[in-house]
């Protein structure tokens, strides 16, 4: 897949049931390892760095195949979002916030369509949900930090992935182009893709970060999906 599909999305296949499903997929950072580049929707099996967590669950993905949609299934891809977690591994300490922090400005994204880079972009620029995104400080005694982070479910802020573009209209006069402001990207069946997580100057943070991936957009299943 060597270009984004850029013309006005048809009717969904036949036998396919549109879901307002996101793409989600899971990797493990770990500050004190050698691993730089971590690939997102290439393994939907183990985590690329594993650090006790090996095998990745419904939690971390919901990739049915390994960098690619299964025959028969459809996406069109309108934002990406980004989701920082702990989990159970640290207590939410000023360190461990800090370490979020550090991960999110030191660090870009590639995505692949096929082998062709199609876009790198700051990770501050996915951002996660809604509002404020980082580490809140105070001078109390009980509490040094709070995170600021919050999660998709308020709305669908993102990385916008939709691009312009022109499509055929039928008309009296017979078929015209027209301009459509934004359009998804598609992605049909077994079209293979890859979104690199790069942090070329790793930092040695004290903390096991869980970084999720969720590409928001609309998935076409076969009825018996």
């Amino acid at each position: 897949m060597g270009a984004p599909v850029i013309t006005v999305p048809q009717a969904q296949p036949i036998a396919a049931r549109p879901r307002c499903e996101a793409l989600y997929d899971t990797e493990l950072y770990r500050g004190f390892s050698a691993v730089t580049l971590y690939p997102f929707f290439s393994n939907n099996q183990n985590f690329i760095d594993p650090s006790g967590a090996s095998n990745k669950s419904l939690l971390d993905t919901n990739m049915l195949e390994s960098g690619q949609l299964p025959r028969g299934h459809y996406f069109r891809w309108f934002g990406l979002q980004s989701y920082l977690s702990l989990r159970s591994f640290i207590p939410m300490t000023a360190a461990a916030i800090e370490g979020k922090r550090q991960l999110m400005d030191s660090a870009f994204a590639s995505i692949l369509l096929g082998p062709t880079p199609y876009l790198y972009v700051p990770f501050t620029q996915v951002h996660a949900g809604t509002g404020l995104n980082g580490p809140l400080s105070t001078g109390q005694a009980g509490l040094t930090v709070g995170d600021t982070q919050i999660g998709w479910g308020l709305c669908c802020c993102g990385k916008d992935m939709t691009v312009p573009a022109q499509g055929k209209k039928p008309t009296p006069q017979g078929v015209k182009l027209v301009r459509v402001p934004r359009v998804p990207i598609e992605f049909a069946e077994t079209e293979n893709f890859v979104i690199n997580l790069n942090v070329p100057q790793k930092a040695a943070l004290p903390a096991n970060i869980f970084v999720t991936l969720n590409m928001l957009g609309v998935y076409l299943k076969p009825l018996a999906a």
